[in-house]
């Protein structure tokens, strides 16, 4: 992995002819590509400046060293639009999608990519109590369903029916309901985005089921 300003990981450019170097003499050890990742701790966006840049690198190592490198990683979701739209993706062939694969989103933009799903993957809770509290000297309809803070990114969830977040607990979310029939042992859906989705795939409280 190279290094090209989201500051999380990879080798930083100015040591890369060092690194490759010592690489392509060790036995057992193969180097047939190159990647960088961007857009997911930095902030640093994926664009046609970057792309080049990467390309050159390619270039250069391939010219220096006499080797082919065969993979050649732009990056991950946040490359989409760059690649939709660029004239000249240059040595880029490869792109390590997921979050606008699954879920059918571009994260730099937040919006959704035309003729992929956004609902691939839905929440779904059981209420475990419904009742009218007095909130500020007013009744309100309250729902708490049955998942929490250590199951699920809350902010990373909204609900599918007319309802509002008001918070959670480690194992409660609690929702205003003003205008619906939700009762005990009934289902609330949530859409979900990318890090709430991870969250609740690697908790062992969520049930996962496939159609």
């Amino acid at each position: 992995m190279l290094e090209m300003g989201d500051l999380r990981e990879g080798i930083m450019p100015v040591d890369i002819d060092r690194i490759v170097k010592k690489v392509i003499k060790l036995k057992g050890l193969f180097l047939i590509g190159i990647g960088t990742n961007l857009a997911c701790f930095n902030g640093a966006i994926p664009n046609t400046k970057k792309m080049n840049e990467l390309s050159l690198i390619v270039s250069k190592l391939e010219i220096k060293f006499n080797i082919n490198l065969e993979i050649i990683s732009g990056g991950n979701s946040a490359n989409y639009y760059w690649f939709i739209f660029s004239k000249n993706i240059g040595r880029i062939n490869n792109l390590r999608i997921g979050e606008s694969f699954f879920l059918g989103t571009e994260p730099i933009m937040c919006s959704s990519i035309s003729n992929l799903y956004t609902d691939a993957f839905v929440l779904v809770v059981e209420v475990i109590e419904s009742k009218m509290k007095l909130i500020k000297k007013k009744l309100t309809k309250r729902i708490i369903v049955a998942i929490g803070e250590q199951d699920v990114l809350v902010s990373g969830i909204s609900p599918i029916k007319n309802l509002m977040i008001i918070g959670a607990s480690s194992d409660h979310l609690v929702l205003s309901c003003d205008n619906c029939n939700l009762n005990i042992g009934d289902t609330v859906s949530f859409n979900l985005n990318y890090k709430a989705l991870l969250r609740v795939f690697n908790s062992k409280y969520v049930i996962k089921e496939y159609n």
